[in-house]
């Protein structure tokens, strides 16, 4: 690293290591369902697949490309980001040393779709399906052409972002929404590629585990691990909503609203960033496990997230080790879940954490507020 230039490890730690650090909570069940449950043979057969069938290798590259496309996100928000104004200098370079630099970038943030497409790429070439070789070979420029154009684009012209039409203001105004929906709106607005990557992977997660249960049998615990993973990987999504609630609303903590309200509007908005996995719940394990067993862990996924979002209120866990700690929660959940610790102790114990910190230190939290 110190061998490289001073302004291409300047990027890389601002905004390489920076993503990793906000998105450790998706890499980490996107690593653990890879490395864990799918067995190398299976990684085998699947890429095989990926060569053999055009549907298939749409798929996969749509989703990579889903991947890229929130790396090359992130990094346009970092752009507009207060304190990140020195990027522009990046300007007085020459242009072949910007794509030098802004490739570096891409290569990685998007070092898992490189690495998974270049292993499609040389399978291909291997078996001479020359038709996914070129399919890959176009993602791959593609995707850093983007990425590349979109950094250089943005230092060389900041604050062009969408503006908001007149016919939306008008309509905000006429219709009042409830509070508990103001969060997903801002992650409509702000973030869809980044909610829809956790719910790719949130569903996903659950729709493989119930067609473990077609296969096999299993007891509960499979399930519950699962939820387990499908909560974790929210977690970048309860990071954004504790931002947007502390920062973004600030002059929410000062409305005469009861310390009740403020929580029931916090389960309300949770409840409804996991209506797609609550249907998943319902549909798919209500016949294989029993409809009981599958309803009350939708309580248990609801449990989950309200920990990890209300565990940012404890001032005693700095920012920067806030993921490190939730990765020692999800161990630790984890080796209770395959001891048989029964599910409901699990939820009560869940509720009366998230409550408590809430209550604690609500008014006591300190925001950390942008420079």
């Amino acid at each position: 690293m110190n061998k490289l230039p001073i302004d291409l490890r300047l990027l890389i730690r601002t905004l390489g290591v920076r993503f990793y650090q906000e998105n450790i909570g998706f890499f980490f069940v996107l690593l653990g369902f890879g490395l864990g449950i799918l067995r190398p043979t299976e990684h085998i057969y699947l890429i095989q697949a990926t060569v053999g069938s055009a549907y298939v290798l749409g798929i996969v590259l749509i989703a990579w490309g889903l991947f890229c496309l929130k790396a090359i996100v992130f990094t346009s928000q970092q752009l507009e980001a207060p304190g990140y104004e020195w990027i522009r200098e990046t300007t007085l370079l020459p242009l072949l040393r910007q794509i030098v630099v802004w490739m570096w970038v891409m290569l990685l943030q998007c070092l898992l779709p490189t690495i998974y497409v270049g292993i499609i790429v040389f399978q291909a070439i291997y078996y001479q399906q020359w038709p996914s070789v070129a399919l890959g070979a176009v993602f791959l420029l593609i995707v850093y052409t983007l990425g590349i154009w979109r950094a250089i684009h943005k230092t060389y012209h900041p604050g062009t972002g969408r503006t908001t039409s007149m016919f939306t203001l008008r309509l905000n105004r006429w219709m009042v929404k409830p509070v508990y929906l103001w969060f997903g709106i801002a992650l409509l607005k702000q973030y869809p590629v980044s909610l829809l990557l956790t719910k790719l992977l949130s569903l996903g997660l659950l729709l493989i585990t119930a067609q473990l249960y077609m296969h096999d049998t299993y007891d509960y615990r499979l399930l519950t691990v699962t939820v387990l993973a499908s909560g974790f990987s929210h977690t970048m999504l309860m990071y954004r909503y504790h931002h947007f609630q502390h920062i973004s609303l600030l002059f929410f903590r000062n409305l005469p609203i009861s310390l009740t309200q403020r929580f029931s509007t916090n389960l309300l908005t949770v409840a409804l960033i996991l209506l797609p996995e609550f249907a998943v719940l319902l549909r798919q394990f209500g016949p294989e496990v029993g409809w009981v067993t599958a309803g009350w862990h939708i309580p248990l996924l609801i449990s989950f997230l309200m920990v990890i979002y209300h565990s940012r209120l404890l001032q005693v866990i700095p920012e920067e080790k806030f993921f490190q700690w939730l990765f020692y929660t999800f161990v630790i959940y984890f080796l209770l879940i395959m001891f048989s610790i029964p599910p409901l102790l699990l939820l009560l114990t869940n509720f009366f954490v998230a409550a408590a910190l809430f209550r604690i230190h609500y008014y006591h939290h300190e925001p950390s507020l942008p420079e």
